[in-house]
């Protein structure tokens, strides 16, 4: 089978600066489909990579001062869309020469009017996986099937916007097991972080309201007083991958202040994968405080792949994930008590810490590997392709 893979979100290649939850899973998952297929991907980014069986083709665009907004502009303004438009028929046409496109998989509606001309010119199956929340349902309708992250977001598509459920199949977020993995104690590795001696909190998002950090910071008081030197370490950007401090990164700084706990918080911005997989496993828990519904929450599967335990706010697929006092405890979202609660249980109690870890890298094996993942979406392509 030949799929041709799309992704218009942050950077593809080089490696070094994806960021977020799409690109990482877009490069693993194509990596997976071509084991026995060929895939070639097209993805905003600066580079190429090509195996036997696996082609990566990014393009750039830089129309001047505008090109600072980057894959934002080609998101919400009709300019950039149209640009990725001809760069992506452009290439589709190139490929389709040397051959022919057996299924278009998009991970974003912004390509739906290319999905539509090659639906019909070439005859090709296109499906789009959907990874948050679209208005347009127009866009959503222009391809043969839609692949929600979660069972939430399937019922969103159906219920919100009116999507025929035989229209729609989950195909969760997925990674590689094997690279989400420790290969050193978490001592050690708290040790290279300059964490020695800390019991360490580890948040990982943009820093943004939504993703619940001030939930966190005031949940800590209640905390600390049994875990006096307890850090809670907060990596993320204030919008994406960019390092720039916003007015809430400030807020968050001065409601620390304002606690009085300002020396138990550490706020870092984004860091690169092998950084983040370093404070994965220092990390005595994870904490996903979110308060508005998650379409998904990669860095729940990532946690878990480590054999951390997981505190996270009970909201849309998360719930999918984590199995209350199974492989993780969840908490009503926003509640900074019952946040609190729950985190010193699990700071506290290490043999309760340990089987939630155990159960956890379980989870992922048995549901979100990239194997099988992978293999659900060739069912899917082969359902559209019989």
């Amino acid at each position: 089978m030949h799929i041709y893979m799309v992704s218009s979100g942050d950077t593809m290649l080089p490696k070094e600066k994806r960021a977020g939850a799409i690109e990482p899973y877009v490069y693993g998952l194509s990596k997976e489909l071509s084991r026995g297929n060929i895939v070639d991907v097209f993805s905003y980014g600066d580079g190429e990579e090509k195996t036997k069986s696996l082609r990566i083709r990014t393009f750039t665009y830089k129309p001047g001062a505008i090109s600072k907004m980057g894959p934002l502009f080609l998101e919400h303004f009709t300019l950039g869309g149209m640009f990725l438009d001809a760069c992506l028929l452009r290439d589709i046409a190139r490929v389709y020469k040397r051959r022919p496109i057996d299924i278009l998989h998009m991970h974003n509606t912004i390509p739906a009017p290319v999905a539509t001309i090659c639906r019909f010119l070439l005859n090709t199956p296109a499906v789009c996986s959907v990874h948050s929340y679209y208005r347009p349902v127009t866009l959503l309708q222009r391809f043969d099937k839609l692949l929600p992250v979660s069972e939430y977001m399937k019922r969103y598509l159906c219920r919100e916007k009116g999507i025929n459920p035989n229209k729609v199949d989950v195909l969760p977020i997925g990674i590689d097991p094997n690279e989400w993995v420790s290969h050193e104690t978490s001592e050690q590795a708290k040790r290279q972080l300059g964490l020695r001696g800390h019991k360490v909190i580890l948040f990982v998002g943009r820093k943004c309201p939504e993703k619940g950090p001030e939930v966190l910071i005031e949940a800590l008081p209640s905390v600390i007083p049994r875990n006096p030197k307890v850090l809670a370490i907060m990596l993320g950007a204030d919008y994406w991958h960019e390092s720039t401090r916003t007015s809430y990164t400030r807020f968050l700084s001065a409601k620390a202040m304002n606690l009085n706990i300002e020396k138990n918080i550490i706020l870092k911005s984004w860091v690169a994968e092998d950084v983040l997989k370093q404070y994965l496993n220092a990390a005595d828990v994870v904490v996903v405080p979110s308060v508005w519904q998650e379409p998904f929450g990669k860095v729940v599967i990532e946690a878990l792949a480590y054999e951390k335990p997981v505190v996270a706010s009970a909201v849309g697929g998360i719930q999918e994930i984590v199995s209350h006092e199974n492989n993780g405890l969840l908490v009503p979202p926003g509640d900074s008590d019952a946040l609190a609660g729950a985190i010193s249980l699990v700071l506290n109690d290490a043999e309760l810490a340990k089987s939630l870890g155990m159960a956890g890298r379980e989870t992922v094996e048995k549901r979100f590997s990239f194997e099988v993942v992978a293999n659900r979406c060739l069912e899917i392509y082969n359902s559209l392709n019989g």
